[in-house]
């Protein structure tokens, strides 16, 4: 049997990846998606709401932010992932951007038996630049490895917390400590890898 999950997904502004992504998240057969918005202004709002109507598991919440305030003063990304993690109410949080996709058969990677004693899942992350070169080689030692916790257990003891007054650079706390690679506190498995191709595009595969 597969673990039940919350995709979380902030967006703004983001009309042109709605569809597909929102197409990727049924196919994948997702159990629950939670889109915070945040005051889009090109119909991404509007458009999510459509696909509630039609699909009752995607719930869409709103958080009006400043006016260009993306990664600067007032973005306040850590409440906003918190607030995610709150509304979510499956066992599993996936965090994940509206640009990125999952693979159909992600959920039975997860198997339940396997996932019962893990908190967190751990993305090891590729990167390609746009001339399409990977980056993060294994002997690289500047972008090798670059761990992404993506999936983790809705847990009270696991919030996001950051370093800075904006909550904009952020990361996971457990029990208000903040998760590293060298994590030991719980098992952690590796079970998918990020593709990003030319800064748009990541695809997710095994």
């Amino acid at each position: 049997m597969s673990v039940t999950i919350s995709a979380n997904v902030l967006v703004r502004n983001e009309i042109k990846h709605v569809d597909a992504f929102v197409r990727n998240m049924i196919d994948a057969c997702i159990d629950e998606v939670i889109f915070l918005d945040g005051g889009s202004s090109d119909g991404t709002y509007e458009r999510l709401l459509e696909y509630k109507v039609k699909y009752p598991y995607l719930r869409v919440l709103h958080w009006e932010q400043p006016e260009g305030s993306e990664y600067k003063q007032g973005f306040n990304e850590v409440a906003r992932r918190n607030l995610m993690i709150e509304a979510s109410s499956m066992d599993w949080c996936l965090y994940i951007d509206i640009d990125e996709r999952v693979p159909i058969d992600f959920k039975s990677r997860l198997e339940e038996k396997t996932m019962s004693s893990v908190l967190l899942v751990a993305f090891p992350r590729y990167h390609f630049w746009q001339n399409g070169i990977r980056v993060n080689m294994s002997d690289d030692k500047v972008w090798y490895p670059d761990l992404n916790y993506r999936l983790f257990r809705r847990d009270q003891r696991l919030r996001f917390g950051s370093h800075d007054a904006n909550g904009l650079h952020n990361y996971l706390l457990y029990k208000g400590k903040r998760v590293m690679g060298g994590f030991n506190k719980a098992k952690v498995i590796y079970t998918a890898i990020q593709l990003r191709n030319r800064c748009l595009l990541s695809l997710w595969g095994g």
